[in-house]
């Protein structure tokens, strides 16, 4: 889905990735370890598309939708709380407009290589417009919200009346009511009580959508991984397997390191 092709990161002469080759597989579920300011935000954002890296590239599948939840947010909408997450007549609108674009395009356009993939281009917006059922999406972002611990009497209400930590939840709803190819999460039990990270839990567990996750709720991060990249020392080191794996690794790894160092010492 997405492949990291010899990348770099630097920032004013601070180098955070350097030369870094890996991919990202369609439902992998990959946690972030690694020390504070090690580059897992920073990782989060070159697969956001929020930065572009120093060198290098990264390639994606076509058409791929990618969800980011970051750790802080800053917006100020003047809508119901329902209006925020459910999304449907913007994402309509912007359709709408593509398909006619591509239409008017498609009657100018000679060429018949650039007809085939304007018709594709066409195809793949009409299929997206196609998918959208109001009614379907209303009821699916009523359950998640309820389950991130918004009740019914919350949905009239105006975005902008929530605290910060309520935002952020109505943030992570409209995310997963979108349904993306890949969901980035930074920290998104922060805001939640227990029901809440409960249900988190069992969501993401269920979902089939690919997830990278940065957690400090070491538990949380057990649950709902099956994939560890630890960013250290400008790389990353892909691990299969979960958090508590993980650690069973990194031991046995430090204790082979220290008789390595031991034998070398008596030599």
């Amino acid at each position: 889905m997405i492949r990291l092709n010899n990348l770099s990161v630097d920032f004013a002469g601070n180098i955070i990735f350097k030369n870094i080759s890996l991919q990202i597989k369609k439902t992998d579920k990959i946690g972030l370890i690694g020390n504070n300011g090690s580059g897992k935000t920073t990782l989060l954002n070159l697969l956001s598309q929020k930065i572009i890296p120093t060198s290098g590239s990264i390639s994606e599948d076509r058409g791929i939708k990618i969800a980011y939840l970051p750790q802080e947010l800053y917006f100020n909408s003047n809508v119901s709380l329902k209006e925020f997450v459910v999304g449907v007549n913007s994402e309509l609108i912007e359709l709408d407009k593509k398909i006619d674009q591509i239409n008017e395009m498609l009657n100018k356009e000679q060429v018949e290589k650039n007809q085939f993939k304007l018709l594709e281009e066409l195809e793949e917006a009409q299929y997206r417009k196609d998918k959208i059922n109001i009614l379907k999406l209303e009821i699916n972002a009523e359950k998640i919200m309820k389950g991130l611990g918004f009740v019914g009497a919350d949905f009239t209400k105006d975005i902008n009346s929530f605290s910060g930590g309520w935002k952020m939840r109505a943030e992570l709803s409209r995310l997963l009511v979108l349904n993306p190819d890949i969901l980035l999460l930074d920290e998104p039990t922060n805001h939640l009580d227990l029901p809440a990270i409960i249900w988190l839990e069992k969501f993401l567990n269920s979902t089939k959508c690919t997830i990278v996750l940065v957690s400090h709720d070491t538990k949380f991060l057990d649950k709902n991984i099956d994939r560890v990249f630890e960013i250290s020392q400008n790389t990353i080191k892909d691990f299969k397997g979960n958090y508590s794996q993980y650690i069973i690794y990194r031991e046995k790894e430090i204790e082979r390191q220290i008789r390595q160092k031991k034998i070398k010492i008596s030599i």
